[in-house]
């Protein structure tokens, strides 16, 4: 030690934090850059999905099974042909 006594510290500090009421600390959660919410059930999911894990929803705009225009994340059908968003395959 620095030609010092060789103090304990925590014989010093311990009681002056039970003094003081010890530390207070909020606990907060972590903040991710890489989460967004699925706009059909609300669960918080990478950005990079193109599918909602969770309810299968579509998170991204994609085109039309039949006619290939684009369909918003919320269509259900299109808005050009009507076809349904979901193509069901019979294999």
């Amino acid at each position: 030690m620095c030609g010092g006594r060789n103090i304990n510290i925590n014989k010093i500090l311990l009681p002056l934090l039970a003094e003081a009421g010890g530390f207070r600390t909020q606990v907060q959660e972590p903040v991710s850059h890489n989460l967004m919410t699925c706009p059909n059930c609300n669960s918080r999911i990478e950005k990079s999905y193109t599918w909602c894990p969770v309810c299968g929803s579509p998170l991204k705009p994609t085109p039309c099974a039949y006619c290939g225009q684009q369909l918003s994340i919320t269509d259900k059908h299109c808005k050009y042909c009507g076809a349904p968003r979901q193509v069901h395959k019979n294999w």
